[in-house]
């Protein structure tokens, strides 16, 4: 009969009503009635309001079968954006030439006629391309297809041609496959199986795919398995920070299975590294002279240009040998092909001028010329981009991916930016706040207090980034002398002295073992917080007898129960609230709206309510050791419920709403840029929400607790110093303090903050409006984003930006000489600026 109960009711509202009988039954049994009525209502009323989160349920998740076209329709919307922002609808293409290499024989001459012959046509449109490029997967029986092409030969233009290809087929020819198209750019091979970056990348890139039934195994087997999709993979050759091709390729033929159709794009230097078995292997090739010739004389007659694209093609035809050459090698490639029309056609440049420009300069002049032209084309187009800094600003950005050898980037990997010791130092500043708010609680909650909310922002804001020794060696003696400042006014100096030393030791400690804390088995955590607790209680006990501290509350249990509970609250919330601790924290996205999510709020919730009310739970056991039963379950009803509970379901209840939408929800995929990664505004948001709804949450519970638990109050005033009170605006520290900690765990957005200030602040290597500025660089076609990534349109242009000095941004200069030339005919001088890294 009880099983068929709890079953009917739910096991969670169960145990909600087992706990609340107990706790209330505990309390009118060992306390006084008045005390324990005010006790027990507030825990029921509090244990009530929980369970309600067990009454929704998560929307059931769709089947791939059944949701197909939902996920086809995203595909479509992700990648119709992308044709949008790299302005391929506007473009005429030079037609494709594609060489058969191997794996394919005379039986696929529909292929080779298709592709490998020109075109009729000189100008190929985007349906031309589409075409083009869905023939190169459909009309061979072979599964797995490898193209090569030499850098600027076009090969991520034709990924996304192919995706869009693809997909058009799905929607007019009911039955054929999905695409499902990424750059493999974001992998690290050494150090992430190539399932778990394929899991997590699909449903990044494809939010959607969060709401389906997946295996055991995750989204990518249980794709793999319906055999309704095909996989475009490019930038294979960029695999990150240089791991192994051919071990990468070894792992990506042992995932997928011989009858998952694969395309994979990357570059020729590659290809004796690829041995991947039944696999047709395909040359990009670049166009010929004639091809280019053709090409420039179909855009000259359609335009109707003045001239200068003839000359161009005269140049090309009947030049000297030797500039002529170093043309057609470099205009070949469809990159500098189309920055040579956009800059005649602006007439930014002559045909003369690019002439003697590989004269003098050869092939490699000839190229900086152009990318610098296409960069100049671009700074026009926006007002941020016009600014004096602002052609500084992208040439930072170059040059820092270079020397990181980054092929993308990310706004919240800025902290990669900064030295990292000046990263911890600051996210170790932290515990001036995390003290000053531990000098205005109760005791039990001082000390232990103040290292917890130091350990939580630590865990938070470093999460990706290891720390040494010598990173620490800056950091502790940094926190200590902030603690020794704020102690000092209001203890004696021998009493700071202390203070100062058992919080910089701890917090010193944990920045030095936080992956054992956070990324480590349980136990590995456990062992290690109590080892930082006993190291902490003998120094501050050396400390204490050198400077003749005199505090019979300063024992070293007293100091290892302090900060063994303080360690072990933050760490049990940054294991239940923080996702891959090993990676940087990523950008988070919120929707208020109560459109169902891919899971029941009961669960963010339940993981921020426990270790909320852990605070106050560690309060009331220290305050038991040192004052009485009655203290101590004063300080944990008066923190660990009252202000506990609701602070906590206010921290999971934004958890929940940054969560992705539930399929079939009626604002799923309404944004396109819901699909892009959440942007910088978003995260933003999401952490001042944190930090203001719950100092709001936390300052309301303490004035409305004020009011009515008038004997756990009148107790907790009691055995304080005289003049102690418990006011609103500890709410607001103690809200503030927590909402810092949550939003550290939620967003990437803290962490950004510290090293945005750290670059403006050493010469403004970074703009203000840094999100506004990354926008512009898409929208001017500088950059393209995949996901929540950036990329530069091309590899070529990211390395001439970060190797170049370049004059002032030329968007300036022009204004500059026009100036000028109202009342000199001399334009001025420009001056030359270095970007610093």
């Amino acid at each position: 009969m009880l099983a068929t109960y709890i079953r009917n009711i739910g096991p969670f509202r169960f145990l909600v009503a087992l706990l609340a009988t107990s706790v209330i039954t505990f309390n009118l049994v060992t306390l006084d009635f008045q005390f324990a009525d005010q006790i027990s209502s507030v825990v029921a009323a509090l244990l009530a309001v929980l369970s309600l989160g067990g009454l929704g349920n998560p929307s059931p998740k769709l089947t791939i079968e059944e949701g197909i076209r939902k996920i086809a329709e995203e595909v479509r919307d992700v990648w119709k954006e992308q044709e949008r922002k790299r302005g391929l609808s506007d473009t005429s293409f030079i037609p494709l030439r594609v060489k058969i290499i191997s794996g394919l024989d005379a039986r696929h001459g529909e292929v080779s006629a298709f592709l490998a012959t020109p075109a009729k046509s000189p100008l190929w449109n985007l349906e031309d391309m589409r075409r083009s490029c869905a023939a190169v997967v459909y009309r061979s029986d072979v599964r797995r297809v490898v193209i090569f092409g030499e850098e600027g030969t076009g090969k991520s233009t034709l990924a996304v041609a192919l995706t869009l290809g693809l997909i058009e087929r799905y929607f007019t020819k009911r039955g054929d496959l999905v695409p499902l198209c990424l750059s493999l750019n974001s992998w690290d091979a050494r150090r992430d199986s190539f399932e778990d970056w394929l899991n997590r990348r699909l449903e990044t890139t494809y939010p959607i795919l969060r709401s389906f039934r997946r295996g055991p195994d995750g989204i990518a087997r249980t794709l793999t398995n319906s055999e309704q999709f095909v996989f475009v993979l490019d930038s294979l050759d960029e695999i990150a920070d240089g791991s192994d091709v051919t071990g990468a390729l070894q792992r990506i033929e042992e995932f997928f299975p011989e009858r998952q159709r694969l395309c994979i794009l990357a570059r020729d230097h590659i290809y004796e590294r690829v041995r991947l078995r039944n696999t047709a292997k395909l040359r990009l090739c670049r166009s010929t002279r004639d091809d280019v010739r053709r090409y420039l004389g179909a855009l000259s007659a359609r335009d109707q240009a003045d001239g200068g694209l003839d000359a161009l093609r005269a140049a090309i035809r009947s030049g000297r040998a030797a500039h002529r050459s170093a043309i057609v090698r470099v205009l070949r490639t469809p990159l500098y092909l189309r920055s040579a029309y956009n800059a005649i056609i602006d007439e930014n440049v002559t045909a003369h001028e690019l002439l003697d420009t590989a004269e003098q300069g050869g092939e490699r002049g000839l190229k900086e010329r152009l990318l610098a032209a296409e960069v100049d084309r671009a700074f026009t187009r926006a007002p941020i981009l016009q600014k004096p800094r602002a052609l500084y600003w992208l040439m930072y950005m170059a040059r820092d991916m270079e020397r990181r050898n980054y092929v993308s980037y990310a706004w919240w990997r800025v902290g990669d930016a900064i030295p990292r010791a000046a990263l911890a130092a600051m996210a170790a500043s932290l515990i001036a706040p995390a003290y000053l708010l531990a000098i205005v609680m109760p005791v039990g909650l001082t000390r232990g207090l103040a290292i917890g909310a130091g350990t939580g922002a630590i865990l938070g804001i470093l999460r990706g980034y290891p720390v040494g020794l010598r990173h620490v060696a800056v950091a502790a003696p940094i926190a200590w002398v902030e603690v020794f400042i704020l102690a000092v006014l209001v203890h004696p100096p021998v009493q700071a002295v202390a203070d100062a030393t058992q919080l910089a030791v701890a917090i010193g400690l944990v920045l030095l073992l936080k992956e054992r804390l956070v990324v480590d088995r349980p136990t590995v955590a456990a062992l290690t917080a109590v080892g930082i607790a006993a190291v902490t209680a003998l120094v501050v006990s050396v400390v204490s007898q050198v400077t003749g501290l005199q505090d019979q509350y300063r024992s070293p249990p007293d100091i290892v129960i302090g900060v063994l509970f303080g360690i072990g609250i933050a760490v049990i919330a940054a294991r239940l609230l923080i996702e891959r601790p090993r990676t940087q924290m990523r950008a988070s996205r919120i929707r208020l709206t109560p459109a169902p999510r891919i899971t029941s709020p009961i669960w963010p919730i339940l993981a921020a309510v426990l270790p909320a009310s852990l605070i106050g739970v560690g309060g009331g056991i220290g305050g038991t050791i040192r004052y009485g039963q009655e203290y101590g379950l004063s300080l944990m009803y008066f923190f660990g419920l009252t202000i506990g509970v609701p602070v906590g379901l206010i921290g999971g209840l934004v958890k929940w709403l940054s969560l992705p939408l539930a399929a079939g929800s009626p604002l799923e995929g309404s944004s396109p840029s819901s699909v892009e990664g959440a942007p910088l505004r978003s995260d933003r948001i999401v952490a001042l929400l944190s930090i203001v709804s719950l100092a709001t949450a936390a300052t309301g519970t303490i004035a409305i607790a004020i009011s009515y638990l008038t004997g756990p109050l009148a107790v907790i005033h009691a055995v304080n110093s005289p003049g102690f009170s418990l006011e609103p605006a500890q709410g607001i520290l103690y809200g503030l303090t927590m909402g810092v900690i949550v939003a550290c765990f939620f967003t990437a957005w803290p962490t950004y903050f510290i090293a945005h200030m750290w670059l403006l602040c050493l010469g403004r290597r970074y703009p203000l409006q840094h999100q506004t500025f990354l926008d512009a660089l898409v929208n001017a076609n500088l950059m393209r984003n995949e996901g929540p990534l950036l990329y530069f349109r091309h590899r070529e242009l990211q390395s001439y930006l970060g190797r170049t000095t370049r004059t002032v941004n030329p968007a300036v200069a022009a204004d500059q000489e026009a100036g000028s030339s109202a009342t000199s005919s001399t334009p001025p001088a420009r001056r030359s600026v270095r970007p610093r890294t």
